[in-house]
């Protein structure tokens, strides 16, 4: 294996997510290779100091459920957080790169709001008659 496809599978190495033939290639790369073995070092810091959080009883502090309850009851602790303003750029940005999605959603829209409307003219059409041949009737 090469170092970049290597690297690309230490996280799932580092769970125990590989597959057996691709577990051997990725250890023995490892064992091998300093830049592999360096990259993963971290990864296993990591994964142990998580380890050991998740194994770890947390108690929270004295009075944390109290002081969450109160603030949740409290007028004070019912605020709207404004959300950021987009930005101008990043939206033109994001339109650009969707060019031809936005342009194909903005046609079926209109294709729909066509039809919907043919429909609905049809319908009233259709029922004025019937209103018609009621009342002469």
């Amino acid at each position: 294996m090469r170092c970049e496809s290597v690297q690309q599978a230490l996280p799932a190495y580092i769970g125990g997510d590989l597959r057996s033939a691709t577990l051997h290639e990725v250890r023995s790369h490892v064992r091998g290779c300093a830049a592999c073995s360096a990259a993963l070092a971290p990864l296993e810091r990591t994964s142990a100091a998580v380890s050991v959080l998740t194994h770890r009883e947390q108690v929270p502090p004295p009075g944390l459920v109290d002081d969450i309850l109160e603030a949740v009851h409290s007028p004070a602790g019912r605020r709207l957080v404004p959300l950021p303003p987009v930005i101008a750029g990043d939206l033109a940005r994001v339109v650009a790169e969707n060019r031809d999605a936005l342009t194909n959603a903005a046609g079926a829209v209109a294709a729909i709001a066509v039809a919907g409307g043919a429909v609905w003219a049809l319908w009233r059409s259709a029922r004025s008659r019937v209103g018609t041949r009621t009342a002469t009737s």
